[in-house]
């Protein structure tokens, strides 16, 4: 990946995270529910990158007390990119069609290392 499609991926996260209201969390949890489950079904991810889904899923489902507001924004924005239909890389192309929702989930995870530490450690 370029410097410049990461620059694109890093502003997308960011507007994504700016959209991001508490209303969204019940409309996305529909949405990754199943698509989650897709994925597990069909064993197109690597399991660490479940796992990631699973630890953001946790993440953003725990009191603000635990995951200040501003880290799940960001969490939201990378599980609303991996439930959405639409995608830089189609789904439909098998594993391949993965790449650019692991690439935003690396963003995330890098802009949120201590605060995911912080959540593990709890």
């Amino acid at each position: 990946m370029t410097d410049e499609q990461l620059q694109k991926a890093e502003a997308l996260v960011d507007e994504m995270a700016q959209k991001s209201d508490r209303a969204g969390i019940d409309k996305l949890d529909r949405q990754f529910a199943s698509k989650l489950a897709r994925l597990e079904k069909d064993r197109d991810a690597p399991p660490d990158m479940i796992e990631q889904l699973r630890l953001f899923w946790r993440m953003l489902k725990a009191p603000d007390d635990r995951v200040p507001w501003k880290a799940k924004a960001l969490i939201m924005a990378a599980l609303a990119y991996f439930a959405a239909p639409f995608d830089l890389i189609p789904d439909l192309a098998g594993k391949l069609g993965y790449l650019d929702d692991a690439m935003v989930l690396r963003i995330v995870t890098r802009r949120l290392g201590d605060e995911i530490a912080r959540f593990r450690a709890e």
